[in-house]
Parts: C-alpha cells; sequence; structure tokens
C-alpha cells in the first residue's frame, strides 16, 4: 500500500492518508465483508471470527453462555 509518507498527521491532531484509488477501493471492500461477517453470525458460530471473541469463561460453559 502507500509510501511511509502517504500517512500525516495534521495540525488538528487528526490524521489524513493519502490512498490511490485502488487501496481505497481495497479497503472499502474489506470493511463491508467484515461489517456482513460482524452482522451476519454470531462469534461462537463462526470460525473466522472467534480470534476476535475469545471466550471470557473457558472453565464454564453455562457462564460463557452469559457472557455472550
Amino acid at each position: 500500500m502507500g509510501d511511509r509518507g502517504s500517512l500525516r498527521r495534521r495540525s488538528d491532531g487528526t490524521f489524513g492518508w493519502n490512498l490511490a484509488k485502488n487501496e481505497r477501493d481495497v479497503l472499502r471492500h474489506v470493511a463491508k465483508d467484515f461489517r456482513a461477517l460482524l452482522t451476519a453470525e454470531t462469534p461462537s458460530s463462526d470460525p473466522s471470527l472467534q480470534r476476535l471473541f475469545p471466550p471470557a469463561r473457558t472453565d464454564d460453559p453455562i457462564e460463557e453462555l452469559e457472557y455472550e
């Protein structure tokens, strides 16, 4: 993706990121796919999301279900 100088801190404390159109398109597509994953499945039923939402209580399955 862009060169190291493409990310800049602005005077107001925010950041600007200059990306080529194809890079913006890739990020937009990834964000759309990720949003679909998060809203379509519960974390426990989709193996691709288990690392994002690890079990809070591995020793007690009942408490883990309550936590979810």
